[in-house]
Parts: C-alpha cells; structure tokens; sequence
C-alpha cells in the first residue's frame, strides 16, 4: 500500500500551489504537475516519490498554467546500438553500453552509436547517471528537485 499511494499517502506541510497527477499511461513510472489557482491537491510529485526520474519543467517555472513532469529515463536497442531519453511509460531498460556512447548537450538524450555528432559529447553509457550530472530536461526546459510546490 505504502508503495502504490506514496504521492498521497504521507503527511504534508504548508498549502499546495500545484495540482499533480499520475498520467493514466504512465502505469506509476511518471507523474505531472500543473501550477494551480484555487485547484490545487497534495500530491508528491518527486523523484523521492517517483524513484529513478527526473522532474523538468519550463524555464519560467512556477508560472500560471505551465507543467512540469517527473519521467524515467527509458532506453530501447537500435541497429547501431541504442537510444534512450526521459519517457512517459516504464522503460524496458534504464541503461544501456556500446563502443561509443554520446549524451546530447541540451536535451535528455543518449545514444549508443559509432560516433558523436555536433553538440553532443561522449560519456562512458547512456544511463541515469550522466543525466543526473547534467541538465537532462529537453530544450526549453530546466531541471528541478519537484514539480510539486508547497507554500
């Protein structure tokens, strides 16, 4: 039980400023949380609650409107190797190894391949790790420790 309703079932300080949720698809890997103006619930929407993700939200963050989600990195086989980047379902596989794997500069991905292109640069696999050194959160986005906001 502890683990099923961990957004909901613990013990919350100050008022929300968010209202957050668990995607349907998402099967409990992902979770969003929107910045609320009257509506907001008490939901944790975290990486402690959410375990393996990262939370990333629009650069002007907390604004009326915007979203921000908490997503595990995900990665699948390719013919070079692999790829991996933040998804919205539980990821077959959180990491993956080739000869030469490169991280992007300014996004959440990673791919397995031959050779690094411009704006990436080469990391020893495509894991959680390297993202959680980096900004891991696509253009336009920034990282940060919650999505959801107390007051």
């Amino acid at each position: 039980m502890t683990a099923r309703c961990a957004a909901v079932c613990r013990t919350f300080a100050g008022t929300s400023a968010t209202t957050c949720s668990e995607p349907a698809g998402g099967r409990g890997a992902t979770c969003s949380c929107k910045v609320a103006s009257g509506a907001a619930n008490d939901f944790d929407c975290s990486p402690s609650t959410f375990v393996g993700t990262v939370c990333c939200a629009p650069l002007s963050w907390p604004a009326d409107g915007q979203e921000c989600t908490c997503q595990p990195l995900g990665c699948s086989a390719t013919p070079e190797g692999c790829f991996c980047q933040l998804s919205f379902t539980p990821p077959e596989s959180q990491s993956c190894q080739a000869d030469k794997c490169c991280q992007s500069d300014d996004s959440d991905q990673c791919a397995c391949r031959g050779r690094c292109f411009e704006r990436e640069h080469e990391v020893p696999r495509c894991a959680a790790l390297p993202l959680e050194t980096g900004a891991g959160c696509r253009a336009g986005q920034k990282r940060v420790e919650s999505c959801s906001i107390r007051n």
